[in-house]
């Protein structure tokens, strides 16, 4: 199932990552967001709200790496907590995969150099700060989402872009996946009988009949509905947990009909392959290097 653009991601993303030597002690404060406001080489501001940093190439991809390796241990302690939930509530089964859904999807855009950070009222003075001792305008940064992606790279700085995003990251989160998968569909080979491209169109095409369906929503409803409780008495929720290796069984047999239990599936079908794909990322970067990502090692 995995094809030229899990090739792409692995030779223009992952291996960018095995040069990044991490010590245990230094993932709590490999931060993006500690990236961002400490190590400011240059900056410009193309726009408002929007601003072009320059930072050292190394230290990024070492945050980078951290980061994936981090929400990718996030997503499969919530995958062992899920797999494990037998007597917990049908609704709250889907709201703990909403979150390993969740952070497989950060996961794969901090791979991907882009995503978003919070800065609070103390990290949005600093950003401040360091911006107008660079910039000929003043600067005052606001609190809340800001998306960043990498633009460009030598062989010693990244420049990124920092920008003003919305207040609902998931939805964010969720827009960004969107767009990656269809991405990921155009990069895919052009045969029908591709694989790769065979789940591709088959996840897609269930977007398409629901252009307002997102996982997050349907956690939301699940969440803080009060009459869920009463469908919670009648039985008339159901999360299905199938085996991550029969992703492809559940996938095509999916008749997806915008219905909650659809919605419940098809979430779950996203999931499984966010973490497939990140998965066989990973496999292969320890494969080249036994020592790469300690903490992975840690969660069975």
């Amino acid at each position: 199932m995995f094809g030229a653009n899990y090739l792409r991601l692995r030779n223009e993303y992952a291996l960018n990552l095995l040069d990044s030597k991490i010590n245990l002690k230094d993932y709590r404060f490999l931060k993006l967001r500690s990236v961002i406001l400490e190590n400011i080489i240059s900056a410009t501001s193309p726009s408002n709200d929007t601003y072009h940093i320059i930072v050292p190439s190394g230290l990024f991809y070492k945050t980078i790496c951290a980061e994936f390796e981090l929400y990718h241990v996030r997503a499969k302690m919530q995958y062992n907590d899920f797999s494990a939930s037998s007597t917990i509530s049908e609704s709250w089964k889907f709201t703990t995969f909403y979150y390993f859904i969740f952070f497989c999807n950060v996961a794969l855009h901090r791979l991907l150099n882009r995503g978003y950070i919070y800065l609070d009222l103390t990290s949005a003075s600093t950003l401040s700060t360091s911006l107008n001792v660079l910039l000929s305008d003043v600067v005052n940064i606001g609190t809340g989402n800001w998306s960043f992606r990498k633009l460009s790279e030598t062989s010693s700085v990244v420049t990124i872009e920092l920008k003003k995003a919305g207040s609902n990251v998931h939805q964010l989160a969720w827009q960004d996946l969107k767009k990656t998968l269809k991405d990921f569909i155009a990069n895919s080979s052009s045969k029908t009988t591709d694989p790769e491209r065979s789940v591709l169109e088959n996840i897609y095409k269930n977007l398409r009949a629901n252009n307002d369906f997102s996982p997050s929503e349907t956690r939301n409803y699940l969440n803080y509905v009060s009459e869920v409780a009463l469908d919670e008495i009648e039985s008339k929720i159901v999360c299905p947990q199938p085996k991550i290796e029969s992703f492809i069984k559940t996938l095509t047999t999916l008749n997806y009909n915008n219905s909650l239990a659809s919605n419940i599936s098809f979430s779950i079908i996203i999931g499984q392959y966010l973490f497939l794909l990140n998965s066989e990322l990973v496999n292969d970067l320890q494969g080249r290097d036994p020592k790469q990502f300690k903490l992975i090692r840690k969660v069975v």
